[in-house]
C-alpha cells in the first residue's frame, strides 16, 4: 500500500530501489538517471524532488519552513543558528564537519557538556575563564 502510495507516479520502478530515510522520507532513485535521486515525504505527499551534483532544491521548501517554525522546544538551538531553512539549502556548506556538528547539536568539546558526563574537572572555560564554557559562551561570547 504504502509502495503505491509512493510510487504510483512513477512507471518503471524496482520495489527493492525505493530506500527508507526515516518515519515518513524514502529515496527513490530516478527512472532516467542513476545519479538522481528523489526525496518523498509521506506526511506532505508525493514529491519529485531532485537531490543530486547541483543540489537542486525542495519543491516543497515553504512546507519545510513551516514545519521547522512549528518544532519544539528541543530544537530551539539549531533554530536559532538556522532560523531560514532555504538560505541554510543555498548558502550553507555541503559537508557537516565534525565541529559543526558539534555546535548545531550542542553536543561536544563544551566544558559544560564535558562536566557533565564527568569528562571535565569543572565547566570553566579554557580559553578565556568565563564561568560556563557551553555552545553558546563558544559560538557568540568566548573571547
Amino acid at each position: 500500500r504504502l509502495y503505491s502510495k509512493l510510487c504510483s507516479k512513477i512507471k518503471h520502478i524496482v520495489k527493492d530501489d525505493v530506500k527508507q530515510i526515516n518515519n515518513c522520507t524514502y529515496s527513490i532513485p530516478s527512472e532516467s538517471s542513476p545519479n538522481i535521486v528523489y526525496i518523498t515525504n509521506t506526511e506532505m505527499g508525493i514529491c519529485s524532488c531532485k537531490i543530486g551534483c547541483a543540489g537542486a532544491f525542495f519543491k516543497h521548501q515553504g512546507r519545510w519552513q513551516e514545519l521547522w517554525d512549528s518544532t519544539s522546544t528541543k530544537a530551539a538551538w539549531t533554530k536559532r543558528l538556522i532560523p531560514n531553512l532555504t538560505r541554510w539549502w543555498t548558502y550553507g556548506p555541503r559537508d557537516i564537519s565534525f565541529h559543526t556538528a558539534q555546535v548545531l547539536s550542542g553536543h561536544g568539546c563544551f566544558q559544560s557538556y564535558l562536566w557533565k558526563r564527568g569528562r571535565a574537572i569543572s565547566e570553566v572555560c579554557c580559553h578565556c575563564q568565563s564561568e560556563k564554557d557551553d555552545v553558546e559562551h563558544t559560538v557568540f561570547n568566548c573571547t
